[in-house]
């Protein structure tokens, strides 16, 4: 499984949006999972701390990924489950 830093949009339930950046974990290439809250940078070092950064940075480039496709990930999986007891 990969990761990397992606720029999330999030809606709430009065349907006003905001950005956050989260780490992603992808499956197969595809997106799959993402921290719950968007993340800070916060490192052991230096160096550390600038690659972190830099690949915050280049999350900004790439398209932004809706919250929602996370959520509804997680109720399939939950569906599944719930046929697997059956």
């Amino acid at each position: 499984m990969s990761w990397n830093h992606r720029v999330i949009r999030h809606v709430t339930d009065e349907g006003d949006e905001w950005f956050g950046i989260h780490e992603v974990y992808y499956d197969d290439g595809e997106p799959h999972s993402c921290t719950k809250e968007h993340i800070s940078p916060c490192q052991e070092d230096i160096p550390a701390l600038k690659w972190e950064l830099e690949k915050m940075l280049q999350a900004i480039d790439k398209p932004v990924i809706d919250y929602q496709h996370f959520l509804d990930i997680e109720v399939a999986n939950e569906a599944d489950e719930e046929r697997g007891k059956e």
